[in-house]
């Protein structure tokens, strides 16, 4: 196994990646940066994460492929979308593509720190063996975001969303 850090940040927005990078020291918190999907799932591949933070829109691909692309990898590492272009259709894709958490550009100092801190909680929960509930089926009738949680879109278009034990203990 590669090298032991914290955190990666991929992203093509060096001041991004220098923000998070300065957060995530200021925590006590180890971090690599990348600033394409390339250089990112390189990283992935060679060292071992307790949390991604990857951007959806990056020059080489979007952070939808390397969300897939990680988990057919067999890398279970969790993962944090944030992106400028924060729509309700892009994170509910985040999601239900595996993401545990969306944060929409620009963010305040708290709402990373909460994000990260709840996605190294996951990773802790998880590999104490505590998620046993992480991959178990949503009610009926909803539909899957993720490993986490699920929606339902009632017919007034209001959306009912549920989340796992697991998600409530991080």
């Amino acid at each position: 196994m590669g090298k032991a850090v914290d955190i990666l940040v991929i992203d093509d927005e060096q001041v991004v990646r220098e923000g998070v990078s300065r957060v995530c020291e200021v925590a006590g918190l180890t971090v690599d940066a990348a600033a394409d999907a390339a250089n990112g799932l390189e990283c992935l591949r060679k060292g071992h994460y307790r949390l991604v933070l990857c951007d959806i829109m990056l020059p080489d691909r979007d952070g939808f492929q390397i969300l897939k692309e990680t988990r057919e990898a067999g890398i279970s590492t969790p993962v944090i979308m944030i992106t400028g272009c924060s729509t309700l259709q892009n994170a509910v894709q985040a999601l239900k593509d595996g993401a545990v958490d969306f944060i929409p550009k620009p963010f305040t100092v708290d709402e990373l720190d909460s994000g990260i801190q709840r996605g190294l909680r996951l990773q802790q929960i998880l590999e104490g063996k505590e998620g046993a509930d992480r991959g178990r089926a949503c009610p009926k009738g909803f539909f899957r975001l993720g490993d986490l949680s699920w929606v339902q879109i009632e017919p007034n278009g209001v959306g009912a969303i549920g989340v796992t034990d697991c998600f409530m203990r991080t």
